[in-house]
This record gives structure tokens, C-alpha cells and sequence, in this order.
């Protein structure tokens, strides 16, 4: 037997041997994790806060949340589905939760279809997300208080490090009666180009 081959073998027995027991203990967690999380958002009418607050209906029969061991990291798997890390806690898988849910009330279709939009999912994919989050982050607040949840510092503003595009997209966002979310954030990506933020002008 080669050493390489050997070596496999002690290390299949070591997975088998962790393992063993590992799934089932952290099942019945995930599980008892998964029910206090439901329960905690079940009054929330969270897709019918962001709805109010976007102007725009959410496009999916349902939006699903699983949770993720072992990941560190809030996931997107399809266009209605997110996983979040197991041992999050409350706060923030809230966080997580209501954040995606704003997020994915665009869908690919939509930013396709907008002219403006579709130029920048060419051009600069990534500079049109970061307005994107920064506009849900700063939608958030009012619909935390629709739903009267208290979170407070808002992770996915500070880790992104989105607070130019945030304060940007919220001038923007003051004429929201004769604007829709897709143009705003096209607007706020096209003035902070002009500033030199972004490559692509619009």
C-alpha cells in the first residue's frame, strides 16, 4: 500500500470517527435553532413591511431561510432562498433575515429590463450591488419600525462599508413618492459617478 494511500485511510477514519455521533446532536440544535427563529418572526409582517416600503410587491410565493453548519457567512442558494450560519444568534439572524428579504425584492428580470440598470449589470456589477445594499440599509430602518424590532448596529452597512452610497442613495430616495426603487438606485449610482466613486457614467 502506497504511504498516500494509507495516509487516506486514517484520515477517513478520523472523519468517521467524529462524525459518528456529530450529526444527530447538531441536528436536534439546528432544529430547536430553526423553531425559536420562526416563532420569533411569525407576527412579523416583514415581506408586507418591505412591500410598503419599496412600493413594489415581493415576486415569490415564499421566501425561505435555512441554516447553514458548518458556514460563517449569509448565502444566497436561488432567487427565494437564503442560509444563514446555525450559531448566529437571534440578533442577528434577524439581521441576516430582514436585510435579504429587502434585497431579493429585485429580481434579475427587473434589473435586465430597466435600461439604465441593465448597461451597469454589464459594466460594473459590482459597484450597482453596493448601491443596492446601501439603499436596503437605509430602507431598513423604516421597516424595522413597521415591525417594531430593534436591532441595532446594522452589520451589513459596516462590514460593506457602505455608508457613501448609503447617504447618496438617501438623496435621492427624498423624492420616493415620483421615483421607484430601481431608478433611485440608478440615479445614486450615476451621481457618485460623477464623483468619481464608479467607473461607468450613465
Amino acid at each position: 500500500m502506497r504511504v498516500i494511500d494509507h495516509f487516506a485511510l486514517i484520515l477517513k477514519a478520523c472523519y468517521e470517527r467524529f462524525y459518528k455521533d456529530y450529526w444527530h446532536t447538531a441536528g436536534e440544535t439546528m432544529r430547536t435553532r430553526a423553531f425559536k427563529i420562526r416563532e420569533r418572526l411569525k407576527p412579523l409582517d416583514l415581506l408586507g413591511a418591505w412591500k410598503e416600503v419599496l412600493g413594489k410587491a415581493f415576486p415569490y410565493p415564499n421566501f425561505t431561510v435555512y441554516l447553514c453548519e458548518p458556514c460563517n457567512t449569509v448565502s444566497s442558494l436561488m432567487a427565494e432562498k437564503i442560509v444563514i450560519p446555525s450559531q448566529y444568534s437571534m440578533n442577528q439572524a434577524l439581521h441576516a433575515i430582514i436585510h435579504e428579504a429587502g434585497v431579493h425584492f429585485i429580481t434579475p428580470s427587473d434589473w435586465i429590463q430597466n435600461p439604465k440598470t441593465s448597461i451597469l449589470l454589464m459594466k460594473d456589477r459590482e459597484g450597482l450591488i453596493r448601491v443596492y445594499e446601501a439603499a436596503i440599509c437605509h430602507l431598513k430602518s423604516e421597516v424595522l419600525q413597521r415591525i417594531h424590532v430593534e436591532l441595532g448596529e446594522d452589520p451589513f452597512l459596516i462590514g460593506m462599508k457602505l455608508e457613501r452610497e448609503m447617504a447618496m442613495f438617501s438623496s435621492v430616495w427624498k423624492n420616493r413618492k415620483s421615483i421607484k426603487i430601481i431608478n433611485a438606485i440608478a440615479e445614486a449610482y450615476a451621481k457618485l459617478s460623477l464623483g468619481g466613486s464608479f467607473p461607468t457614467k450613465l
